[in-house]
Protein backbone atom coordinates (compact mmCIF):
# COMPACT_ATOMS: atom_id res chain seq x y z
CA UNK A 1 0.00 0.00 0.00
CA UNK A 2 2.73 2.33 0.81
CA UNK A 3 4.95 1.75 -2.24
CA UNK A 4 1.54 2.34 -4.35
CA UNK A 5 0.96 5.21 -2.54
CA UNK A 6 4.40 6.35 -3.29
CA UNK A 7 4.34 5.89 -7.09
CA UNK A 8 0.94 7.52 -6.95
CA UNK A 9 3.21 11.11 -5.52
CA UNK A 10 5.49 10.64 -8.63
CA UNK A 11 2.81 11.01 -10.88
CA UNK A 12 1.11 13.67 -9.29
CA UNK A 13 4.53 14.94 -9.01
CA UNK A 14 5.25 14.66 -12.44
CA UNK A 15 2.40 16.08 -14.00
CA UNK A 16 3.60 19.56 -11.45
CA UNK A 17 6.60 19.74 -13.75
CA UNK A 18 4.88 18.70 -16.97
CA UNK A 19 3.21 21.92 -16.33
CA UNK A 20 6.51 23.87 -16.22
CA UNK A 21 7.88 22.06 -19.06
CA UNK A 22 10.69 21.13 -17.17
CA UNK A 23 11.51 17.59 -19.25
CA UNK A 24 15.22 16.78 -17.90
CA UNK A 25 13.25 16.24 -14.05
CA UNK A 26 10.22 14.82 -15.47
CA UNK A 27 12.59 12.58 -17.13
CA UNK A 28 14.61 11.22 -13.78
CA UNK A 29 11.12 11.28 -11.86
CA UNK A 30 9.79 8.67 -14.61
CA UNK A 31 12.41 6.82 -14.68
CA UNK A 32 12.23 5.81 -10.90
CA UNK A 33 8.45 6.03 -11.29
CA UNK A 34 8.21 3.02 -14.02
CA UNK A 35 11.49 1.04 -11.58
CA UNK A 36 8.74 1.37 -8.99
CA UNK A 37 5.66 0.27 -11.25
CA UNK A 38 7.79 -2.58 -12.27
CA UNK A 39 8.88 -3.82 -8.95
CA UNK A 40 5.04 -3.54 -7.93
CA UNK A 41 3.77 -5.51 -11.11
CA UNK A 42 6.55 -8.12 -10.49
CA UNK A 43 5.00 -8.42 -7.16
CA UNK A 44 1.72 -9.21 -7.76
CA UNK A 45 1.24 -9.68 -11.76
CA UNK A 46 -2.84 -10.04 -11.09
CA UNK A 47 -2.76 -6.68 -9.66
CA UNK A 48 -4.79 -5.14 -12.98
CA UNK A 49 -4.33 -1.75 -11.47
CA UNK A 50 -0.65 -1.82 -11.13
CA UNK A 51 -0.05 -3.04 -14.48
CA UNK A 52 -2.71 0.00 -15.46
CA UNK A 53 0.07 2.29 -13.30
CA UNK A 54 2.83 1.30 -14.91
CA UNK A 55 1.37 1.67 -18.82
CA UNK A 56 0.57 4.97 -17.64
CA UNK A 57 4.49 5.49 -16.79
CA UNK A 58 5.78 4.13 -20.14
CA UNK A 59 3.75 6.50 -21.71
CA UNK A 60 4.48 9.69 -19.97
CA UNK A 61 8.05 8.64 -20.43
CA UNK A 62 7.51 8.37 -24.10
CA UNK A 63 6.23 11.27 -24.19
CA UNK A 64 9.08 12.96 -22.52
CA UNK A 65 11.39 10.88 -24.57
CA UNK A 66 9.67 12.13 -27.64
CA UNK A 67 9.88 15.98 -26.62
CA UNK A 68 13.18 15.36 -26.37
CA UNK A 69 13.70 14.02 -30.15
CA UNK A 70 14.79 10.93 -29.01
CA UNK A 71 12.01 8.95 -31.14
CA UNK A 72 13.99 5.46 -30.82
CA UNK A 73 13.82 5.73 -26.55
CA UNK A 74 9.87 7.13 -27.03
CA UNK A 75 9.12 4.23 -29.45
CA UNK A 76 10.72 1.53 -27.06
CA UNK A 77 8.60 3.05 -24.12
CA UNK A 78 5.34 2.92 -26.15
CA UNK A 79 5.87 -0.46 -27.18
CA UNK A 80 6.13 -1.19 -23.75
CA UNK A 81 2.96 0.47 -22.91
CA UNK A 82 0.90 -1.18 -25.88
CA UNK A 83 2.17 -4.83 -24.45
CA UNK A 84 0.68 -4.32 -21.05
CA UNK A 85 -2.66 -2.57 -22.71
CA UNK A 86 -3.01 -5.71 -24.86
CA UNK A 87 -2.87 -7.85 -22.46
CA UNK A 88 -5.22 -6.42 -20.05
CA UNK A 89 -7.13 -5.84 -23.00
CA UNK A 90 -7.33 -9.48 -23.99
CA UNK A 91 -7.93 -10.36 -20.45
CA UNK A 92 -11.67 -8.47 -20.00
CA UNK A 93 -12.80 -7.20 -23.52
CA UNK A 94 -15.69 -5.56 -22.09
CA UNK A 95 -13.50 -3.15 -19.63
CA UNK A 96 -13.81 -0.17 -22.42
CA UNK A 97 -11.64 1.70 -20.91
CA UNK A 98 -9.23 -0.28 -21.03
CA UNK A 99 -9.60 -0.37 -24.54
CA UNK A 100 -9.41 3.08 -25.06
CA UNK A 101 -6.29 3.05 -23.33
CA UNK A 102 -4.74 0.66 -26.00
CA UNK A 103 -6.01 2.68 -28.59
CA UNK A 104 -4.37 5.96 -26.72
CA UNK A 105 -1.35 3.98 -26.79
CA UNK A 106 -1.20 2.76 -30.68
CA UNK A 107 -2.02 6.14 -31.55
CA UNK A 108 0.94 7.34 -29.76
CA UNK A 109 3.24 5.09 -31.23
CA UNK A 110 2.01 5.24 -34.70
CA UNK A 111 3.12 9.14 -34.32
CA UNK A 112 6.43 8.30 -33.57
CA UNK A 113 6.57 5.43 -36.61
CA UNK A 114 5.21 8.45 -38.56
CA UNK A 115 7.78 10.93 -37.13
CA UNK A 116 10.15 8.16 -38.19
CA UNK A 117 9.77 8.28 -41.56
CA UNK A 118 8.39 5.01 -40.93
CA UNK A 119 4.55 5.61 -42.99
CA UNK A 120 3.78 1.54 -43.33
CA UNK A 121 4.09 0.84 -39.73
CA UNK A 122 2.57 4.10 -38.68
CA UNK A 123 -0.50 3.22 -41.29
CA UNK A 124 -1.30 -0.58 -39.75
CA UNK A 125 -0.71 1.05 -36.10
CA UNK A 126 -3.47 3.68 -36.64
CA UNK A 127 -5.87 1.25 -38.69
CA UNK A 128 -5.96 -1.30 -35.62
CA UNK A 129 -6.91 1.46 -33.17
CA UNK A 130 -9.14 2.97 -35.70
CA UNK A 131 -10.60 -0.59 -35.71
CA UNK A 132 -11.24 -0.55 -32.06
CA UNK A 133 -11.97 3.66 -31.84
CA UNK A 134 -15.30 2.38 -34.24
CA UNK A 135 -16.40 -0.10 -31.85
CA UNK A 136 -16.49 1.76 -28.69
CA UNK A 137 -18.28 5.09 -30.90
CA UNK A 138 -20.75 2.56 -31.23
CA UNK A 139 -22.75 4.23 -28.68
CA UNK A 140 -23.51 6.88 -29.87
CA UNK A 141 -24.53 8.39 -26.62
CA UNK A 142 -20.69 8.86 -25.49
CA UNK A 143 -19.47 12.02 -26.78
CA UNK A 144 -16.15 11.44 -25.65
CA UNK A 145 -16.14 8.47 -27.74
CA UNK A 146 -17.09 10.30 -30.52
CA UNK A 147 -14.67 12.66 -30.47
CA UNK A 148 -12.31 9.85 -30.12
CA UNK A 149 -12.84 8.54 -33.36
CA UNK A 150 -12.69 11.84 -35.10
CA UNK A 151 -8.97 12.28 -33.84
CA UNK A 152 -8.39 8.94 -35.04
CA UNK A 153 -9.46 9.17 -38.13
CA UNK A 154 -7.68 12.58 -38.93
CA UNK A 155 -4.25 10.58 -37.89
CA UNK A 156 -5.21 7.66 -40.34
CA UNK A 157 -5.70 10.72 -43.12
CA UNK A 158 -2.33 12.23 -42.17
CA UNK A 159 -0.16 9.22 -42.43
CA UNK A 160 -2.14 8.32 -46.21
CA UNK A 161 -1.69 12.09 -46.96
CA UNK A 162 2.24 11.65 -46.71
CA UNK A 163 1.89 8.76 -48.39
CA UNK A 164 0.67 10.74 -51.55
CA UNK A 165 -2.84 8.57 -51.30
CA UNK A 166 -4.43 11.95 -51.02
CA UNK A 167 -8.03 10.29 -52.69
CA UNK A 168 -7.42 8.04 -49.20
CA UNK A 169 -6.72 10.94 -46.89
CA UNK A 170 -9.67 12.93 -48.22
CA UNK A 171 -11.93 10.10 -47.57
CA UNK A 172 -10.86 9.68 -43.84
CA UNK A 173 -10.84 13.42 -43.20
CA UNK A 174 -14.57 13.81 -44.31
CA UNK A 175 -15.36 10.77 -42.11
CA UNK A 176 -13.66 12.56 -39.00
CA UNK A 177 -15.76 15.96 -40.32
CA UNK A 178 -18.97 14.02 -40.44
CA UNK A 179 -18.48 13.07 -36.30
CA UNK A 180 -17.07 17.01 -35.51
CA UNK A 181 -19.95 17.89 -37.34
CA UNK A 182 -22.54 16.10 -35.64
CA UNK A 183 -20.65 16.85 -32.39
CA UNK A 184 -20.49 20.72 -33.08
CA UNK A 185 -24.08 20.72 -34.17
CA UNK A 186 -25.39 19.02 -30.62
CA UNK A 187 -23.55 21.51 -28.44
CA UNK A 188 -22.24 25.06 -30.61
CA UNK A 189 -21.67 26.15 -27.17
CA UNK A 190 -19.05 23.54 -26.22
CA UNK A 191 -15.54 25.40 -27.49
CA UNK A 192 -13.50 22.25 -27.77
CA UNK A 193 -15.53 20.64 -30.21
CA UNK A 194 -16.01 23.72 -32.45
CA UNK A 195 -12.53 23.81 -32.40
CA UNK A 196 -12.31 20.15 -33.61
CA UNK A 197 -14.50 20.63 -36.39
CA UNK A 198 -12.16 24.04 -37.36
CA UNK A 199 -9.46 21.28 -37.80
CA UNK A 200 -11.36 18.97 -39.47
CA UNK A 201 -12.04 21.70 -42.19
CA UNK A 202 -8.46 22.69 -42.46
CA UNK A 203 -7.27 18.99 -42.73
CA UNK A 204 -9.84 18.75 -45.88
CA UNK A 205 -8.65 22.00 -47.33
CA UNK A 206 -5.40 21.03 -47.29
CA UNK A 207 -6.06 17.54 -49.21
CA UNK A 208 -7.70 19.62 -51.53
CA UNK A 209 -5.71 21.98 -52.28
CA UNK A 210 -3.43 19.34 -52.82
CA UNK A 211 -5.22 17.47 -55.25
CA UNK A 212 -5.52 21.33 -57.24
CA UNK A 213 -9.35 21.39 -56.25
CA UNK A 214 -9.03 25.07 -55.47
CA UNK A 215 -12.57 26.02 -55.10
CA UNK A 216 -13.45 23.44 -52.42
CA UNK A 217 -10.11 24.03 -50.29
CA UNK A 218 -10.77 27.54 -50.36
CA UNK A 219 -14.65 27.10 -48.88
CA UNK A 220 -12.61 24.34 -46.17
CA UNK A 221 -10.72 27.15 -45.09
CA UNK A 222 -13.46 29.66 -45.35
CA UNK A 223 -15.42 27.55 -42.95
CA UNK A 224 -12.32 27.29 -40.81
CA UNK A 225 -11.75 30.70 -40.78
CA UNK A 226 -15.33 31.34 -39.50
CA UNK A 227 -15.31 28.88 -37.17
CA UNK A 228 -12.48 30.57 -35.63
CA UNK A 229 -12.83 33.93 -35.82
CA UNK A 230 -16.09 33.37 -33.42
CA UNK A 231 -14.39 31.79 -30.84
CA UNK A 232 -11.59 34.09 -30.93
CA UNK A 233 -14.10 37.31 -30.84
CA UNK A 234 -15.92 35.69 -28.01
CA UNK A 235 -12.55 35.45 -26.21
CA UNK A 236 -9.97 37.60 -27.50
CA UNK A 237 -8.32 36.72 -24.23
CA UNK A 238 -7.29 32.92 -25.60
CA UNK A 239 -3.53 33.24 -27.28
CA UNK A 240 -4.24 29.69 -29.12
CA UNK A 241 -7.13 30.96 -30.70
CA UNK A 242 -5.98 34.17 -31.81
CA UNK A 243 -2.82 31.98 -32.80
CA UNK A 244 -5.35 29.66 -34.69
CA UNK A 245 -7.25 32.42 -36.37
CA UNK A 246 -3.78 33.72 -38.16
CA UNK A 247 -3.13 30.84 -39.54
CA UNK A 248 -6.73 30.70 -41.04
CA UNK A 249 -6.02 33.58 -42.66
CA UNK A 250 -2.76 32.28 -43.94
CA UNK A 251 -3.90 29.19 -45.70
CA UNK A 252 -6.67 31.01 -47.09
CA UNK A 253 -4.14 33.27 -48.76
CA UNK A 254 -2.45 30.55 -49.95
CA UNK A 255 -5.21 29.36 -51.75
CA UNK A 256 -5.97 32.83 -53.09
CA UNK A 257 -2.61 33.36 -54.58
CA UNK A 258 -2.81 29.74 -56.41
CA UNK A 259 -6.10 31.07 -58.09
CA UNK A 260 -4.84 34.02 -58.91
CA UNK A 261 -6.89 36.21 -56.42
CA UNK A 262 -3.38 38.27 -55.17
CA UNK A 263 -5.46 41.26 -53.59
CA UNK A 264 -7.24 38.98 -51.63
CA UNK A 265 -4.44 36.99 -51.02
CA UNK A 266 -2.76 39.98 -49.24
CA UNK A 267 -5.41 41.00 -47.68
CA UNK A 268 -5.41 37.27 -45.96
CA UNK A 269 -1.73 37.98 -45.32
CA UNK A 270 -2.15 41.54 -43.80
CA UNK A 271 -4.82 39.64 -41.45
CA UNK A 272 -2.48 36.99 -40.21
CA UNK A 273 0.00 39.72 -39.91
CA UNK A 274 -1.78 42.12 -37.63
CA UNK A 275 -2.96 39.23 -34.85
CA UNK A 276 0.85 37.96 -34.81
CA UNK A 277 1.98 41.10 -33.87
CA UNK A 278 -0.43 42.02 -31.91
CA UNK A 279 0.43 38.79 -29.90
CA UNK A 280 4.04 39.41 -30.08
CA UNK A 281 3.85 42.39 -28.77
CA UNK A 282 1.37 41.59 -25.87
CA UNK A 283 3.80 38.34 -25.18
CA UNK A 284 7.60 39.01 -25.94
CA UNK A 285 8.53 36.68 -23.91
CA UNK A 286 6.00 34.02 -25.75
CA UNK A 287 8.76 32.53 -28.21
CA UNK A 288 6.39 30.83 -29.98
CA UNK A 289 4.86 33.87 -30.96
CA UNK A 290 7.86 35.61 -31.83
CA UNK A 291 8.62 32.58 -34.19
CA UNK A 292 4.92 32.67 -35.70
CA UNK A 293 5.88 36.65 -36.09
CA UNK A 294 9.02 35.36 -37.89
CA UNK A 295 10.54 37.50 -40.34
CA UNK A 296 8.47 40.51 -38.84
CA UNK A 297 10.41 40.32 -35.55
CA UNK A 298 14.08 39.93 -35.59
CA UNK A 299 13.79 39.41 -31.82
CA UNK A 300 12.82 35.33 -32.67
CA UNK A 301 16.47 34.80 -33.36
CA UNK A 302 17.88 36.39 -30.34
CA UNK A 303 14.98 33.95 -28.06
CA UNK A 304 15.53 30.70 -29.63
CA UNK A 305 19.38 31.07 -29.84
CA UNK A 306 19.31 31.56 -26.00
CA UNK A 307 18.80 27.74 -25.80
CA UNK A 308 20.97 25.91 -28.34
CA UNK A 309 20.10 22.57 -26.63
CA UNK A 310 16.44 22.81 -27.46
CA UNK A 311 16.41 21.10 -30.37
CA UNK A 312 12.89 22.20 -31.44
CA UNK A 313 13.55 25.59 -30.73
CA UNK A 314 16.84 25.09 -33.14
CA UNK A 315 14.86 23.73 -35.66
CA UNK A 316 12.40 26.89 -34.91
CA UNK A 317 15.33 28.90 -35.85
CA UNK A 318 16.20 27.39 -38.72
CA UNK A 319 12.61 27.87 -40.08
CA UNK A 320 12.32 31.09 -39.57
CA UNK A 321 15.87 31.60 -41.37
CA UNK A 322 13.74 29.90 -44.19
CA UNK A 323 10.87 32.36 -44.57
CA UNK A 324 13.07 35.07 -44.44
CA UNK A 325 15.50 34.05 -47.14
CA UNK A 326 12.32 33.21 -48.85
CA UNK A 327 11.01 36.77 -48.71
CA UNK A 328 14.03 38.29 -49.80
CA UNK A 329 14.58 35.90 -52.26
CA UNK A 330 11.18 37.03 -53.96
CA UNK A 331 12.27 40.80 -53.48
CA UNK A 332 15.29 40.29 -55.47
CA UNK A 333 17.77 40.29 -52.88
CA UNK A 334 19.75 37.24 -53.57
CA UNK A 335 22.68 37.85 -51.45
CA UNK A 336 20.37 38.79 -48.17
CA UNK A 337 18.48 35.60 -48.85
CA UNK A 338 21.75 33.36 -49.25
CA UNK A 339 22.94 34.03 -45.64
CA UNK A 340 19.24 33.21 -44.35
CA UNK A 341 19.80 30.02 -46.16
CA UNK A 342 23.25 29.34 -44.97
CA UNK A 343 21.85 29.80 -41.70
CA UNK A 344 19.47 27.60 -41.93
CA UNK A 345 21.57 24.90 -43.41
CA UNK A 346 24.73 25.45 -40.06
CA UNK A 347 21.37 24.70 -37.70
CA UNK A 348 20.25 21.92 -39.74
CA UNK A 349 23.72 20.57 -40.62
CA UNK A 350 24.65 20.52 -36.71
CA UNK A 351 21.20 18.43 -35.78
CA UNK A 352 21.43 16.25 -38.71
CA UNK A 353 24.80 15.13 -37.14
CA UNK A 354 23.93 14.92 -33.84
CA UNK A 355 21.11 12.01 -34.77
CA UNK A 356 21.40 10.63 -38.70
CA UNK A 357 18.30 8.31 -37.38
CA UNK A 358 16.29 11.56 -37.23
CA UNK A 359 14.83 11.18 -40.70
CA UNK A 360 12.56 14.73 -40.36
CA UNK A 361 15.79 16.06 -39.82
CA UNK A 362 17.68 14.53 -42.30
CA UNK A 363 15.22 15.78 -44.50
CA UNK A 364 14.59 19.22 -43.38
CA UNK A 365 18.62 19.31 -44.48
CA UNK A 366 17.95 18.47 -47.56
CA UNK A 367 15.34 20.80 -48.62
CA UNK A 368 17.67 23.66 -47.18
CA UNK A 369 20.40 22.07 -49.96
CA UNK A 370 17.47 22.61 -52.43
CA UNK A 371 16.91 26.20 -51.49
CA UNK A 372 20.63 27.38 -51.48
CA UNK A 373 21.03 25.91 -54.99
CA UNK A 374 18.44 27.77 -55.97
CA UNK A 375 19.69 31.08 -54.78
CA UNK A 376 23.25 30.16 -56.21
CA UNK A 377 21.99 28.83 -59.73
CA UNK A 378 19.77 32.24 -59.93
CA UNK A 379 23.16 34.36 -59.10
CA UNK A 380 25.11 32.10 -61.64
CA UNK A 381 27.37 30.20 -59.45
CA UNK A 382 26.53 26.55 -61.06
CA UNK A 383 29.42 24.97 -59.65
CA UNK A 384 27.91 25.25 -55.60
CA UNK A 385 24.51 25.29 -57.55
CA UNK A 386 25.03 21.91 -58.51
CA UNK A 387 26.76 20.73 -55.41
CA UNK A 388 24.12 22.02 -52.98
CA UNK A 389 21.71 19.77 -55.61
CA UNK A 390 23.67 16.66 -55.30
CA UNK A 391 23.81 17.02 -51.17
CA UNK A 392 19.92 17.24 -51.41
CA UNK A 393 19.65 14.53 -53.66
CA UNK A 394 22.33 12.11 -51.61
CA UNK A 395 20.08 12.83 -48.72
CA UNK A 396 16.91 12.44 -50.03
CA UNK A 397 18.03 8.91 -52.21
CA UNK A 398 18.95 7.69 -48.72
CA UNK A 399 15.32 8.04 -47.40
CA UNK A 400 13.69 7.32 -50.56
CA UNK A 401 15.10 4.29 -50.55
CA UNK A 402 14.75 3.50 -46.84
CA UNK A 403 11.35 3.60 -46.88
CA UNK A 404 9.82 2.96 -50.69
CA UNK A 405 6.55 3.47 -49.40
CA UNK A 406 6.76 7.86 -48.38
CA UNK A 407 5.54 8.85 -51.82
CA UNK A 408 6.46 12.22 -50.49
CA UNK A 409 10.40 11.64 -50.37
CA UNK A 410 10.01 9.68 -53.51
CA UNK A 411 8.78 12.84 -55.09
CA UNK A 412 11.34 14.67 -53.59
CA UNK A 413 13.91 12.63 -54.84
CA UNK A 414 12.30 13.46 -58.76
CA UNK A 415 12.49 16.95 -57.65
CA UNK A 416 15.93 16.46 -56.68
CA UNK A 417 16.82 14.79 -60.15
CA UNK A 418 15.05 17.83 -62.48
CA UNK A 419 16.69 20.57 -60.22
CA UNK A 420 20.24 19.09 -60.86
CA UNK A 421 19.59 18.16 -64.58
CA UNK A 422 18.54 22.32 -64.41
CA UNK A 423 22.06 23.44 -63.09
CA UNK A 424 23.71 20.51 -65.92
CA UNK A 425 21.71 22.12 -68.41
CA UNK A 426 23.02 25.40 -67.73
CA UNK A 427 26.57 24.49 -67.49
CA UNK A 428 26.33 22.80 -71.16
CA UNK A 429 25.96 19.26 -70.13
CA UNK A 430 23.13 18.08 -71.80
CA UNK A 431 23.91 14.13 -71.34
CA UNK A 432 24.11 14.56 -67.52
CA UNK A 433 21.01 16.74 -67.81
CA UNK A 434 19.01 14.25 -69.72
CA UNK A 435 20.15 11.54 -67.29
CA UNK A 436 19.06 13.42 -64.12
CA UNK A 437 15.48 14.38 -66.30
CA UNK A 438 15.36 10.57 -66.81
CA UNK A 439 15.55 9.64 -63.41
CA UNK A 440 12.93 12.04 -62.58
CA UNK A 441 10.71 11.22 -65.02
CA UNK A 442 10.43 7.65 -63.92
CA UNK A 443 9.57 8.63 -60.75
CA UNK A 444 7.20 10.83 -61.45
CA UNK A 445 5.51 8.15 -63.93
CA UNK A 446 5.27 5.52 -61.10
CA UNK A 447 3.54 8.44 -58.64
CA UNK A 448 1.38 9.42 -61.48
CA UNK A 449 0.13 5.80 -62.44
CA UNK A 450 -0.04 4.70 -58.75
CA UNK A 451 -2.76 7.90 -58.11
CA UNK A 452 -3.77 9.11 -61.13
CA UNK A 453 -6.36 11.64 -58.88
CA UNK A 454 -3.23 12.97 -57.41
CA UNK A 455 -3.27 15.95 -59.73
CA UNK A 456 0.07 17.48 -57.85
CA UNK A 457 1.86 14.28 -59.46
CA UNK A 458 0.09 14.64 -62.58
CA UNK A 459 1.18 17.84 -62.93
CA UNK A 460 5.02 16.82 -62.34
CA UNK A 461 4.77 14.14 -64.76
CA UNK A 462 3.61 17.25 -67.20
CA UNK A 463 6.69 18.95 -65.99
CA UNK A 464 9.01 16.12 -66.55
CA UNK A 465 8.23 15.47 -70.08
CA UNK A 466 8.45 19.06 -70.49
CA UNK A 467 11.94 19.16 -69.21
CA UNK A 468 13.33 15.75 -71.21
CA UNK A 469 11.60 17.96 -74.96
CA UNK A 470 13.87 21.07 -73.45
CA UNK A 471 16.98 18.99 -72.89
CA UNK A 472 16.26 16.68 -76.22
CA UNK A 473 15.56 19.34 -78.23
CA UNK A 474 19.31 21.19 -77.40
CA UNK A 475 21.01 18.16 -78.06
CA UNK A 476 19.16 18.08 -81.94
CA UNK A 477 16.85 15.61 -81.46
CA UNK A 478 13.68 17.38 -82.79
CA UNK A 479 11.86 14.08 -83.28
CA UNK A 480 12.20 12.77 -79.25
CA UNK A 481 12.14 16.68 -78.12
CA UNK A 482 8.27 17.05 -79.81
CA UNK A 483 7.02 13.88 -78.93
CA UNK A 484 8.13 15.20 -75.58
CA UNK A 485 6.33 18.13 -75.59
CA UNK A 486 3.03 16.32 -76.66
CA UNK A 487 3.03 14.02 -73.72
CA UNK A 488 3.77 17.08 -71.49
CA UNK A 489 0.82 19.09 -73.82
CA UNK A 490 -1.72 16.06 -72.90
CA UNK A 491 -1.41 15.82 -69.25
CA UNK A 492 -1.59 20.04 -69.25
CA UNK A 493 -4.58 20.19 -71.28
CA UNK A 494 -6.34 17.40 -68.64
CA UNK A 495 -5.25 19.53 -65.80
CA UNK A 496 -6.83 22.96 -66.73
CA UNK A 497 -10.03 21.46 -67.85
CA UNK A 498 -10.72 19.65 -64.63
CA UNK A 499 -10.21 23.11 -63.43
CA UNK A 500 -10.68 26.26 -65.21
CA UNK A 501 -9.98 28.82 -61.94
CA UNK A 502 -6.23 27.37 -61.38
CA UNK A 503 -3.96 29.49 -62.64
CA UNK A 504 -1.08 27.68 -62.49
CA UNK A 505 -2.16 24.90 -64.41
CA UNK A 506 -3.96 27.21 -67.05
CA UNK A 507 -0.19 28.88 -67.63
CA UNK A 508 0.85 25.46 -67.94
CA UNK A 509 -1.26 24.65 -70.72
CA UNK A 510 -0.56 27.91 -72.23
CA UNK A 511 3.66 27.31 -71.97
CA UNK A 512 2.59 23.92 -73.55
CA UNK A 513 1.39 25.22 -77.02
CA UNK A 514 3.88 28.10 -77.03
CA UNK A 515 6.75 25.45 -76.71
CA UNK A 516 5.31 23.61 -79.66
CA UNK A 517 4.81 26.61 -81.66
CA UNK A 518 8.12 27.31 -81.17
CA UNK A 519 8.91 24.15 -82.35
CA UNK A 520 6.94 24.33 -85.30
CA UNK A 521 9.15 27.72 -86.38
CA UNK A 522 12.08 25.95 -86.45
CA UNK A 523 10.68 23.19 -88.71
CA UNK A 524 8.97 26.05 -90.67
CA UNK A 525 5.73 24.10 -89.96
CA UNK A 526 3.55 27.09 -90.48
CA UNK A 527 0.27 25.69 -89.97
CA UNK A 528 1.19 24.11 -86.99
CA UNK A 529 2.73 27.38 -85.89
CA UNK A 530 -0.28 29.15 -86.15
CA UNK A 531 -2.27 26.11 -84.99
CA UNK A 532 -0.38 26.66 -81.55
CA UNK A 533 -0.36 30.07 -81.27
CA UNK A 534 -4.00 30.06 -81.41
CA UNK A 535 -4.60 28.08 -78.89
CA UNK A 536 -2.26 29.54 -76.72
CA UNK A 537 -3.75 32.43 -76.79
CA UNK A 538 -7.32 31.13 -76.55
CA UNK A 539 -6.11 29.59 -73.37
CA UNK A 540 -4.77 33.03 -72.05
CA UNK A 541 -7.71 34.69 -73.34
CA UNK A 542 -9.91 32.78 -71.05
CA UNK A 543 -7.60 33.65 -67.74
CA UNK A 544 -7.94 37.39 -68.53
CA UNK A 545 -11.42 36.90 -68.87
CA UNK A 546 -11.69 35.19 -65.48
CA UNK A 547 -9.36 37.59 -63.64
CA UNK A 548 -6.09 35.21 -63.14
CA UNK A 549 -2.86 35.93 -62.48
CA UNK A 550 -0.20 36.90 -65.67
CA UNK A 551 2.96 37.05 -64.70
CA UNK A 552 4.82 39.60 -66.48
CA UNK A 553 6.48 37.56 -69.19
CA UNK A 554 2.89 35.80 -69.50
CA UNK A 555 1.28 39.51 -69.84
CA UNK A 556 3.70 40.15 -72.60
CA UNK A 557 2.77 37.11 -74.23
CA UNK A 558 -0.92 38.00 -74.24
CA UNK A 559 -0.72 41.39 -75.63
CA UNK A 560 1.12 39.93 -78.86
CA UNK A 561 -1.05 37.36 -79.19
CA UNK A 562 -4.22 39.47 -79.27
CA UNK A 563 -2.55 41.90 -81.86
CA UNK A 564 -2.73 38.74 -84.58
CA UNK A 565 -5.46 36.44 -82.86
CA UNK A 566 -7.41 39.15 -81.00
CA UNK A 567 -10.71 40.66 -82.36
CA UNK A 568 -11.16 40.32 -86.32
Amino acid sequence: QVAALANRFQFDLNDALENEGRLGPRRRLLDATRAAGERLAAADPSNVEWQRDLSVSQNKLGDVLRAQDDLAGALAAYRETQTILQRLAAADPSNANWQRDLCVSQERLGDVLRAQGNLAGALATHREALAVRRRLAADPSNAGWQRDLSVSQNKLGDVLRAQGNLAGALAAYREALAVAQRLATADPSNADWQRDLSVSQSKLGDVLLSQGNLGEARQAYERKRDIISRLATADPSNGGWQRDLSVSHNKLGDVLSAQGDLAGARAAYRGTQTILQRLATADPSNAGWQYDLGISNERLGNVLLTHPSNAGWQRDLSVSHNKLGDVLSAQGDLAGALAAYRETQTILQRLATADPSNAGWQYDLGISNERLGNVLLTQGHLGEARQAYERKRDIISRLATANPSNSGWQRDLSVSHNKLGDVLSAQGDFAGAQAAYRESLSVTQRLAAADPSNAGWQRDLSVSHDRMGDVLGAQGDFAGAQAAYHESLSVAQRLAAADPSNAAWQCDLAVSHHKLAKFALKNDDQATLVAELQECFVVLDGMKRRNLHFDPAMAQLYQQLAQAFGKR
